[in-house]
């Protein structure tokens, strides 16, 4: 609602009010202290830690990668021995398997009885030739050349009989080494390509058996490095704990202290009229204090 002095609505102002007590001597020194700990520890620098951090790789962890570089390929080589003894297996005995194994004194063996086969001929020549004599028959040309003959074709068959049987024999048995070689080969092939990754895996668990033990070693050695670090961590921040236990004694501490209170109080607006007014009765009584007076 408005009137000859201007507008009557009025504005809330928020009037702030403290109220002082006073400060215990037990509280101010150590409050005091603290503040100016708390000054020290914000100028103090930043902690640098000149010690390790990371464990590194031990002896034992890298003869283990070392293990696991060297058994690359460690395989190979029984693999390429099975795949030949493969090939080699597969092939049919041929006569120059034969003549590998053919034994080199079957000619010996066959020349020694081929003699003792015209040994034993030249004596019952003889003796045939004996009794043609005591029977007073032997100036029969005629008859002592067919029973020659006859006693010659008789030991030449023997010989060649008996020369292709121990010729066979030799042949025979070289075909059979050559044979049992060649299944020898094919077992040996199989041996071979079992063994490969065997000794691959064996190479590789004896690496990782190195691995795990040098790992072992190397968590060990990070839970010294880690615990020195925190050391290093607690000793540096003691200070700082310690400021913080005591601000958390004295926050908790039982006394009056500075209270602070608000109040919302309804303060009338002014305007220009009577702002002006109030200006010219200020005017007024300041002007009746040096005595000059203003007519009726």
């Amino acid at each position: 609602m408005c009137n000859m002095f201007g507008n009557d609505n009025t504005e809330t102002r928020t009037i702030v009010q403290r109220t002082s007590g006073e400060t215990p001597a037990y509280i101010e020194g150590p409050a005091t202290q603290a503040i100016a700990t708390a000054g020290e520890l914000t100028d103090r620098p930043y902690p640098l830690f000149d010690g390790q951090r990371i464990a590194g790789f031990n002896q034992d962890t890298n003869q283990g990668f070392q293990g696991v570089r060297d058994n690359q390929n460690v395989w190979e080589p029984y693999t390429d021995n099975a795949l030949q003894n493969i090939q080699a297996s597969s092939q049919n005995v041929n006569q120059a398997d034969i003549d590998r194994y053919q034994n080199p004194y079957i000619e010996d063996v066959v020349n020694t009885t081929l003699g003792e086969l015209d040994r034993s001929h030249n004596r019952n020549v003889n003796k045939i030739h004996a009794d043609q004599v005591g029977r007073g028959s032997y100036l029969n040309e005629d008859r002592r050349a067919v029973i020659d003959n006859l006693a010659n074709e008789s030991n030449e068959r023997v010989k060649a009989e008996t020369a292709g049987k121990l010729r066979a024999a030799g042949f025979s048995d070289a075909m059979d080494i050559a044979q049992g070689e060649k299944n020898r080969l094919a077992k040996t092939a199989g041996i071979s390509a079992a063994a490969a990754p065997t000794v691959s895996q064996l190479g590789y668990t004896d690496a990782l058996g190195l691995q795990d033990i040098g790992s072992r070693q190397q968590a060990q050695e990070q839970a010294n490095l880690s615990l020195e670090h925190q050391d290093f961590l607690d000793q540096f921040y003691y200070d700082q704990d310690q400021l913080n236990y005591l601000m958390s004694i004295i926050q908790g501490a039982p006394f009056q202290g500075s209270q602070t209170s608000t109040t919302n109080t309804p303060v009338p607006q002014s305007n220009g009229f009577a702002e002006a007014l109030g200006a010219f009765s200020s005017l007024a009584g300041g002007l009746g204090s040096l005595g000059v007076k203003f007519g009726d």
